[in-house]
C-alpha cells in the first residue's frame, strides 16, 4: 500500500470512529456526515491504486462504480452504500427539517466500517503489503 492510500485509509478510520462516537452522543447528523466521509476516503484509497485522480464527490462515485462495482472486483454493495450514505449526508447537512434518531444511522456507520475493511483487504495483497 502506498503512503497516500495509507493516509486515506487512516482518514477513513478516524471518520468512522467519529461516526460511532456521534451515535453514542445521539447526534445523527454528525454520524451521517462522518460515515459518508469514511466511505469516500476509502473509495479514494482504492482509486489511487488505479492511478485514477478524481476530486469531486460525483467523480469518485462514478469512478468507483466503474472500476470496482461494475467489474465486481469489490462487492458492488460497497458502491450502493457509498451512494446511499451520500444522499443521507446531504439530508443531514443541508435539510433543516431533517431529523432522525442517531440509532437509525447505525447501519450506515456499520457499512462504512465494512467498506473500509474490504478496501484495506483488497489493497494489501495488490500492493505487496
Amino acid at each position: 500500500m502506498n503512503p497516500e492510500q495509507r493516509r486515506l485509509l487512516e482518514m477513513a478510520r478516524r471518520a468512522h470512529e467519529a461516526a460511532a462516537r456521534s451515535i453514542s452522543a445521539n447526534d445523527a447528523a454528525t454520524a451521517a456526515n462522518r460515515a459518508y466521509y469514511a466511505m469516500l476516503y476509502a473509495a479514494q484509497a482504492a482509486l489511487v491504486g488505479e492511478q485514477v485522480e478524481v476530486r469531486s464527490h460525483g467523480a469518485v462515485h462514478a469512478a468507483f462504480g466503474i472500476r470496482f462495482a461494475k467489474t465486481a472486483r469489490l462487492d458492488p454493495r460497497l458502491h450502493r452504500w457509498l451512494l446511499d450514505a451520500f444522499d443521507l449526508r446531504l439530508l443531514a447537512d443541508y435539510d433543516p427539517m431533517w431529523t432522525l434518531e442517531a440509532e437509525s444511522i447505525r447501519e450506515t456507520v456499520e457499512q462504512a466500517g465494512h467498506m473500509i475493511d474490504a478496501i484495506e483487504r483488497f489493497l494489501e495483497p495488490q500492493n505487496g503489503s
